[in-house]
């Protein structure tokens, strides 16, 4: 009996250390870098940071001018389905990627939660064992932009990727941030300032800005 209630004292122990880390790391929290400033330091090293229009002017968002748009043949060799985003971009190490898809699927702004949601839903599906981090939305022009980050496993590793959405032209458009697991207190700050940074191009013809 006494080795018996031993045990359950070590449970009980042990369940309030998990609690007080889930705790912990939901007290930690990251906040995105400014990246409306023209340099920032990663890696102790000094970086610019430069505006990318994209999409026909439909958008604008501030990256660092390390990064550069990946050929055909990496991008290919990288995400090898044929449906694979329309723009990626990374750095000189090949392992630090952000890219962009402009899909066919029709999306309005007030569906763009219930769309990430969905997101969600197909990756636990594909990861059951990803490790997910954070969610949340961020108004922008009057624009939701939803996302969620995760760590998910790899050949090679495992990889931190956040994700996110927003309705473009009436449309959906996913923007995916990823690098290795052992630079994601680097690059998590930094990948959240580039949504910040998203900024939405008036239209000429009707004045506004981009549905």
């Amino acid at each position: 009996m006494e080795f018996l209630d031993e045990k359950i004292l070590a449970l009980r122990n042990e369940m309030r250390e998990q609690e007080r880390h889930e705790e912990a790391v939901q007290a930690e929290a990251v906040y995105p870098i400014d990246l409306t400033q023209d340099f920032i330091v990663i890696n102790n090293k000094t970086v610019k940071i430069q505006t990318t229009t994209m999409l026909n002017s439909s958008m604008t968002l501030r990256m660092p001018a390390s990064f550069f748009e990946m050929s055909k043949e990496l991008a290919a060799l990288k995400y090898p389905s044929e449906h694979r985003p329309n723009i990626i971009f990374t750095d000189e190490t090949t392992t630090v990627n952000l890219a962009f898809s402009h899909t066919t699927m029709e999306l309005m702004d007030d569906e763009v939660e219930q769309f990430r949601d969905e997101m969600v839903e197909g990756m636990e599906e594909m990861q059951p064992n990803a490790q997910w981090l954070d969610s949340g939305t961020s108004i922008i022009q009057e624009k939701p932009i939803s996302y969620f980050s995760v760590i998910t496993p790899a050949i090679d590793g495992r990889l931190f990727n956040l994700m996110f959405f927003c309705a473009l032209n009436n449309y959906a458009f996913i923007g995916t941030f990823n690098c290795l697991e052992g630079d994601f207190d680097t690059w998590q700050p930094i990948a959240l300032g580039i949504i910040d940074s998203i900024q939405f191009m008036q239209r000429q013809d009707k004045g506004g800005i981009v549905q």
